[in-house]
């Protein structure tokens, strides 16, 4: 695999969910590319407080093909682009659609693990998770757009989540 890294920029980091003790199990990052491309990412650990924000990091991220598989498609023509939502609210929760568009680089599949796409998205690489059954579908050298419907942060500053 290639290296999947994404420099961005933390602009916002809210707690998730919070218990009736006050602990807090997740989060939620705001971040803009380096194109200026603005979206949110879920964070299931704690390794984000909000002394990040305004910081450049380097982040990895993960968007997954959905159960009715249709917020992955091929596309005809060559994109590299992140469409961030209308809304970065909906219902007082952070909107996750955010819409990717780019050129698979990059596949991985083991049978104990996901079924991965890498894909240029122009301002960075992103993971993509299909299922295996489609992995085959899919194409180096092939443009594809996701929307997410949860973008998962996978590693921050070289930590995992």
């Amino acid at each position: 695999m290639k290296n999947n890294k994404f420099p961005a920029k933390i602009l916002k980091v809210e707690p998730n969910t919070i218990d009736e003790f006050g602990v807090i199990y997740d989060w939620d990052i705001l971040v803009e590319s380096t194109k200026g491309e603005i979206f949110w990412l879920f964070v299931p650990s704690i390794i984000c407080d909000k002394e990040m924000e305004g910081q450049m990091s380097i982040i990895e991220f993960s968007v997954g093909q959905n159960a009715d598989l249709m917020n992955l498609i091929k596309l005809k023509t060559k994109q590299k682009k992140i469409v961030p939502p209308k809304c970065l609210y909906d219902r007082n929760s952070p909107n996750y659609s955010a819409v990717f568009y780019g050129e698979i680089i990059g596949k991985k599949s083991e049978p104990d693990s996901n079924s991965i796409l890498e894909v240029d998205v122009g301002s960075g690489i992103i993971l993509v998770i299909v299922r295996k059954k489609e992995y085959d579908n899919f194409l180096v050298g092939e443009y594809i757009m996701i929307e997410g419907n949860l973008v998962h942060l996978e590693e921050i500053d070289g930590m995992r989540t």
